[in-house]
């Protein structure tokens, strides 16, 4: 485990002046935390406000940072405790921070509600576009999720099931948001499943997806998805301690 913290804490780190301070707060932080040598797996990280201090800016900056690399598997924040390194590497964390994405809560919450109004209406284009063959790799992906296994596994099905569907909308558009968003769908998922002991409480909701559209209800569908976007907004909200709610 890690030594006591010093009372001043030199990162080596300058913040750039600008609108993009909170991602590059992040990645900074992640290189700090991976590249400088002074922690290991497990080890309690500088307190919010060694953070700060160090930094320059506000707590509520680096708490936002701090959360980003939670979601992302990176850092583990224990209430009253701290945060802790949970990895030394994460092949998820440099693509999502290099996309600039990650700008703590605020913006992780206007990433859910850009996917809460794109996939119902890829839901309710596979309704009615959907072939015989969609339908058979959608089915296909329920039930590699239901067979369980390991988790990282488990993760890859639950988003090939969303990649299936964009596909199922032939809208070209379409399928090439909800691939730009399948590294996030990858971090969001792992968490949740994370949480769950392995299990993903969203699979009810993907089947009902599937149902409505292997019915052709284009109406069923989108209802079906709105359903599961705002119950996992609140899911990961609840996971990370966060207060945002969306309404459709």
């Amino acid at each position: 485990m890690a030594s006591a913290e010093p009372q001043d804490l030199d990162l080596g780190i300058v913040l750039p002046r600008r609108d993009a301070r909170s991602t590059e707060l992040a990645r900074q932080l992640m290189d700090h935390i991976l590249s400088s040598g002074r922690y290991s797996v497990g080890d309690r990280l500088p307190s919010e406000r060694q953070l700060a201090a160090a930094l320059g800016v506000g707590r509520s900056a680096v708490r936002e940072a701090l959360t980003s690399l939670s979601l992302l598997g990176l850092v583990e924040i224990r209430q009253g405790s701290g945060s802790y390194l949970r990895t030394a590497d994460s092949d998820i964390l440099p693509r999502v921070l290099d996309w600039g994405l990650l700008l703590g809560n605020n913006r992780l919450e206007d990433l859910y509600e850009t996917d809460l109004y794109l996939e119902p209406a890829v839901a309710r284009l596979a309704a009615r576009r959907r072939t015989a063959s969609d339908l058979e790799e959608l089915r296909t992906v329920l039930e590699k999720v239901d067979a369980g296994g390991p988790s990282d596994k488990m993760v890859r099905d639950i988003v090939e099931f969303h990649l299936q569907l964009a596909t199922a909308s032939r809208n070209n558009v379409m399928i090439r948001l909800v691939s730009s968003l399948q590294v996030l769908l990858e971090a969001w998922s792992a968490r949740v499943v994370e949480t769950g002991a392995g299990c993903y409480p969203g699979q009810p909701e993907h089947r009902a997806i599937y149902e409505a559209i292997e019915r052709g209800d284009a109406d069923a569908a989108e209802s079906a998805m709105i359903e599961h976007i705002t119950r996992g907004a609140d899911r990961l909200s609840d996971i990370l301690g966060a207060d945002w709610r969306l309404a459709y």
